[in-house]
């Protein structure tokens, strides 16, 4: 919460005159791969903080600045919020959430033109992935 309050009071401060031409929520926070059953609760919130709860905070903190130059929102999603990854379950959930989350803001904001996109990116070689132990 402190980072996102300090990313709002420096991004307004620097664009009021000019609004803010685009955000890019590109969190992708997973701490836990393991089976659904396994994985702690605070696996599933902690997902769910980061990728879905800091992604609606700038969203929402940023609205005003994006109406007013008629902006875009760019979110990063991964396919593991559109289908059923064994072992994602925490992270997975927070990407269909926040996938819907945008798709909401993209109805609401139309009238604004404020455009709403969503990424889904294939796997990539992150240290999560090549790392066996993990």
């Amino acid at each position: 919460p402190g980072d996102i309050s300090r990313v709002l009071e420096f991004t307004k401060a620097h664009t009021t005159s000019t609004g803010l031409w685009g955000l890019v929520n590109n969190a992708g926070h997973n701490e836990v791969v393991a089976d659904a059953e396994l994985s702690p609760v605070a696996t599933f919130r902690s997902c769910m903080e980061v990728n879905f709860f800091g992604a609606l905070e700038l969203t929402k903190g940023l609205l005003p600045l994006l109406r007013s130059s008629r902006g875009r929102i760019v979110t990063v999603g991964s396919p593991a919020g559109d289908m059923p990854y064994p072992c994602l379950g925490a992270y997975g959930t927070s990407k269909a959430a926040v996938a819907l989350l945008m798709d909401t803001f993209s109805c609401e904001l139309l009238p604004w033109g404020v455009k709403v996109s969503i990424i889904q990116p294939g796997c990539f070689k992150t240290e999560s992935v090549r790392n066996v132990g993990q």
